[in-house]
């Protein structure tokens, strides 16, 4: 009899406990609010719960068909060197079309480093922009590297002087051939993206 058994079979999860699992997740929290995450220098992350209560006082104030009439956005506003943002003295803003029963969206910044907040809504046939409501306020990273040299880099500057000469850049390629200088230029490369992905320094060491 063959007892063997498949990968797929060992790690297939249970089906009833993941079921069970999501029917215990509340489909809204009760409450109209929205919040905003950075993800990299130029993507942000968007999510939101829009109750009931909201469309109904939306409508209960501008009419029924309001929102069949208007168009759902994502309002992101540049507020970069701003304080007390009131929403109306962001430094720049543009719409996104969006679907309010999403419940989530990807954001594309102009650029990193920026400060951003998001605002859910509609815009009305007039032209009008109705708040649903407003995210907390975000700054992404700059999305270059830093130009600051501290004294981590300084730390391994003498490792690389040794690997260097090891390596033999020094001698390699004879004097005037030109081959000594590119290999130099070439290993002092690598050694600063080895080092930028996060590579422990000489004063570090792994366990």
């Amino acid at each position: 009899m063959d007892n063997k058994l498949s990968s797929t079979a060992v790690v297939k999860p249970e089906r009833s406990a993941t079921k069970e699992v999501l029917r215990d997740l509340p489909k809204s929290y009760g409450k109209t609010q929205s919040f905003l995450l950075p993800k990299d220098p130029v993507w942000m992350f968007l999510f939101w719960d829009i109750i009931k209560a909201t469309y109904e006082y939306i409508m209960g104030e501008r009419g029924h068909d309001i929102f069949a009439q208007s168009r759902a956005v994502i309002r992101v506003y540049d507020i970069t060197g701003v304080n007390n943002f009131n929403g109306n003295n962001a430094v720049s803003h543009f719409d996104i079309p969006v679907f309010l029963d999403a419940g989530s969206w990807y954001i594309s910044a102009p650029s990193g480093g920026g400060h951003y907040i998001c605002d859910i809504g509609i815009i009305t046939p007039n032209g009008d922009f109705i708040l649903l409501t407003r995210s907390n306020g975000v700054k992404l990273p700059p999305g270059h590297i830093s130009n600051i040299i501290d004294d981590k880099w300084m730390l391994v500057e003498g490792d690389y002087q040794k690997l260097l000469k090891l390596s033999g850049a020094d001698i390699f390629g004879g004097q005037g051939s030109g081959t000594s200088e590119q290999l130099q230029r070439m290993f002092t490369q690598r050694w600063k993206m080895f080092n930028l992905r996060g590579a422990p320094s000489s004063g570090q060491r792994e366990e």
